[in-house]
């Protein structure tokens, strides 16, 4: 299921779902992942081709030449979607992820490529001063200052991976919880300690209201009520851009999208295919 494409003189990975199908859905996952953390969501999105592309220095797909943030991550995409000659995708990025998205479409506004964006708990770094937030900026500062070797098996120990678990899980399923653990520690060990510390400077810095308001494409963003992971009311409230719909569902943390891939998969495709009730999907 997993494949290899060159991308500029770089090998980069993607997993494809349904190859037979005529529309696409292209899944972008978070910071620290790779393409099997959303693969319990892709196998939920029936009736399309699915890709999920590594991003650069994620998963099994080559590091870059530049730093790793979400602008050189968004020409990354717009090289893989071009090199798998797509058009007219929907396009769908998660946390670190969607933030990958807006900045692709506001580069590249006027690319075929994508026809519809859809944006899954985006993390919002202007206004984000609560402990999730500043535990994770305390953790990668720790990293930036350690050596490769001990920052690998820090991000992947058990420890680290519980206390996020503890910040960012809201299921009550320890099976579940337990395996997506194993998963994201596995994913983790791939990443080198350069990637991480790139990203995690980059973040505090990016204007994503400015890049909302740029926006030219049908969008969606869907949050959770329980997201510890920025002030999504505060973003609502900044939002002037009339191509953009929110919905809330009270019940989602940061990580629904692994939580709860048949509920996400059946938000998706209720966007995807009836737009013009976007807006009243609702808190169910």
């Amino acid at each position: 299921m997993l494949r290899q494409i060159s991308i500029e003189g770089h090998q980069a990975s993607y997993a494809q779902l349904n190859p037979n199908q005529p529309k696409t859905i292209v899944l972008v996952h978070g910071i620290m992942g790779d393409h099997s953390g959303l693969l319990d969501l892709a196998r939920r999105l029936k009736g399309y081709r699915i890709i999920i592309p590594d991003l650069a220095g994620h998963g099994s797909s080559d590091t870059l030449k530049s730093e790793h943030n979400a602008k050189t991550h968004a020409r990354f995409l717009a090289s893989f979607l071009k090199a798998l000659d797509i058009e007219a995708a929907v396009l769908v990025g998660h946390s670190y992820g969607a933030l990958v998205c807006l900045h692709y479409s506001t580069q590249y506004p006027d690319s075929r490529a994508v026809r519809q964006l859809i944006l899954l708990a985006p993390p919002y770094p202007e206004h984000q001063r609560n402990f999730a937030y500043l535990a994770s900026r305390a953790v990668y500062h720790t990293i930036r200052i350690t050596p490769e070797p001990i920052s690998q098996r820090m991000l992947a120990s058990n420890f680290y991976n519980r206390a996020s678990a503890r910040m960012f899980f809201v299921s009550d399923d320890a099976e579940l919880k337990a395996r997506l653990l194993r998963q994201g520690q596995i994913a983790t060990r791939k990443v080198p300690k350069r990637v991480a510390t790139e990203i995690a400077a980059d973040l505090p810095s990016l204007p994503v209201v400015k890049l909302f308001n740029q926006l030219t494409l049908d969008t969606t963003i869907v949050y959770g009520g329980k997201d510890k992971l920025g002030n999504i009311e505060h973003l609502e409230s900044k939002i002037t851009n009339p191509k953009i719909k929110l919905l809330k569902f009270d019940d989602f943390g940061h990580l629904f999208p692994l939580e709860e891939p048949q509920k996400t998969a059946d938000i998706i495709l209720q966007i995807i295919n009836q737009p013009k009730i976007r807006a009243n999907i609702g808190s169910k």
